[in-house]
């Protein structure tokens, strides 16, 4: 607990991704002062607060089922949304239709392997429709 906390205290840096320029930063910035930071911190809140458990257990089982086909793409070095954790969803049976493909990037794998993300996505497309 209190890893990000401490992350930051201790002022530990990643390397940049190549995809990460200045262009990309600035107009991120841009964005955030225009429309502020409240939106996408709402998941992050109903995460925390409990709130997306209670609205999980509102959800009939017999529509807990994904019953159409589901591409996860994502990155092996990503360690917020482990590729490895859909593993539970799969055994009980709730992702029948799901293909993952893992790369070796981090978080935002389709911006770091855009080429391998158009890849997967075509060949997904032409496999399932």
């Amino acid at each position: 607990m209190d890893g990000a906390k401490h992350y930051l205290e201790e002022d530990r840096r990643q390397p940049v991704e190549a995809y990460a320029t200045n262009e990309m930063r600035e107009k991120f910035i841009a964005r955030m002062k225009r429309d502020s930071f409240e939106g996408p911190q709402q998941w992050y809140r109903a995460m925390m607060n409990g709130e997306q458990d209670i609205a999980d257990k509102s959800i009939p089982k017999e529509n807990a089922v994904v019953r159409v086909p589901t591409l996860f793409f994502g990155g092996a070095r990503d360690m917020a949304a482990r590729p490895e954790n859909l593993g539970p969803s799969q055994k009980a049976g709730l992702l029948p239709h799901l293909k993952i493909v893992t790369v070796d990037a981090g978080h935002w794998a389709l911006l770091a392997k855009p080429t391998e993300f158009g890849e997967a996505l075509t060949g997904w497309l032409k496999e399932n429709f």
